[in-house]
């Protein structure tokens, strides 16, 4: 992966000013820019994204996004006519509080459990308390769904599906997708279900 060098530091610049003042956030001072040096610039986007309370992702057209997860669910139901066999469900680890950059934000989510630390030298210590929110309410669904299906070839990961199984129906933000195709498409998925 390339690094940053002088020219890659005022692409970064710009893009970081670019996203920055469409979501109307403080930009971070040149200092933190500077600490990025020995990071890629994948790295560096993901860190704006992040900052910024949104998602960074690569679409089937090579184009880059930086934007807040949608907020839809999609037309597509994994169900019983389209699994091949029920959704497995495993409990991700309780989440008891979300720490930024070693305590400048701690957001509590629970008395018992584990905390996430995060390390973002983009999040100021104004913007803290609300990126420790943002990732919290995501992680805090402990239900991880996963599974085979007829698969449709129009889902990316970021699709918020609806899912049902024996247990319940949910709505699934799918983190994994995989496709095979042998005459029919087949597919592997992994989402979190949200409450």
């Amino acid at each position: 992966m390339k690094k940053l060098n002088v020219r890659s530091k005022q692409v970064v610049a710009m893009v970081l000013f670019f996203v920055m003042t469409i979501t109307a956030i403080q930009l971070p001072s040149f200092a933190a820019i500077d600490s990025l040096d020995g990071n890629t610039i994948a790295e560096v986007l993901q860190y704006t994204a992040n900052a910024a309370c949104c998602v960074f992702y690569q679409d089937r057209e090579g184009i880059y996004h930086i934007e807040p997860l949608p907020s839809g669910v999609t037309d597509y139901e994994i169900n019983q006519f389209r699994s091949y066999e029920n959704s497995e469900i495993s409990l991700s680890k309780q989440l008891k509080a979300v720490s930024i950059n070693d305590g400048a934000a701690v957001v509590s989510f629970g008395s018992t459990g584990e905390t996430q630390d995060v390390k973002n030298p983009l999040v100021s210590a104004e913007r803290a308390e609300t990126v420790a929110t943002w990732i919290g309410e995501y992680l805090k669904n402990r239900r991880i769904l996963s599974g085979e299906f007829r698969a449709d070839p129009r889902l990316d990961a970021l699709d918020r599906v609806s899912n049902e199984n024996q247990f319940a129906q949910s709505t699934v933000l799918v983190t994994s997708i995989k496709y095979t195709y042998n005459g029919a498409f087949r597919g592997t998925y992994e989402g979190r279900a949200e409450a």
